[in-house]
């Protein structure tokens, strides 16, 4: 299932908004993310959008509830309304197919951690800032994402943002951290997802 399947609102709501927090204006976006992934449905997932973000986008579990069991923690994903340096791809200013592609890997994520006990998260969170673990980290998220069914919506992402003037000279970090359009479009063919 795609992006291209928008699929009734109401019917995503009722299937796929149980314990889900979402801003109207990227509910439907939010609901086609979730429902490529059923091990999502019952959980607590808010999507919240904040002033100040260090990343545009970044996918946790609320502080408070980290050494709790995972499948009652409360999960948030962080969407970033200001940035000075990367305005051009806040969550409102991408392509809908776009926003459903990066909603998509942060929900996968999200995935992740509701299989991390406390010891896992907070790993990860030490070693998030190392390169080298990031760089595999982001990586292996874009393949899970692409594993649920999201290439084609990641794809639309990872093209679009390459085409504002001057992101990627400014950004190099871009291409370290995340896949590019052609390694995502291979990651797709080795799953026979290039046709769907």
């Amino acid at each position: 299932m795609g992006s291209e399947k928008k699929g009734n609102i109401e019917d995503l709501r009722k299937e796929y908004g149980i314990n889900k927090i979402i801003p109207p204006q990227f509910e439907h976006a939010a609901l086609l993310a979730l429902s490529h992934y059923p091990e999502l449905k019952n959980i607590y997932v808010e999507f919240l959008i904040t002033k100040k973000a260090l990343f545009p986008y970044s996918s946790r579990p609320r502080v408070t509830d980290i050494f709790s069991d995972p499948e009652k923690r409360r999960y948030q994903i962080i969407i970033a309304a200001q940035s000075k340096v990367l305005e051009k791809i806040l969550l409102n200013n991408l392509p809908f197919k776009a926003q459903v592609g990066i909603l998509g890997h942060e929900l996968a994520h999200t995935a992740l951690y509701l299989r991390q006990h406390a010891n896992g998260l907070l790993k990860t969170g030490l070693f998030y800032f190392l390169p080298s673990f990031r760089e595999r980290f982001e990586k292996d998220t874009d393949r899970a994402a692409i594993a649920h069914g999201l290439g084609k919506e990641l794809l639309e992402y990872s093209t679009y943002i390459r085409t504002i003037e001057g992101l990627l000279k400014n950004n190099p970090w871009m291409d370290k951290y995340y896949l590019r359009p052609d390694e995502i479009t291979r990651s797709m063919t080795s799953l026979n997802q290039v046709n769907r």
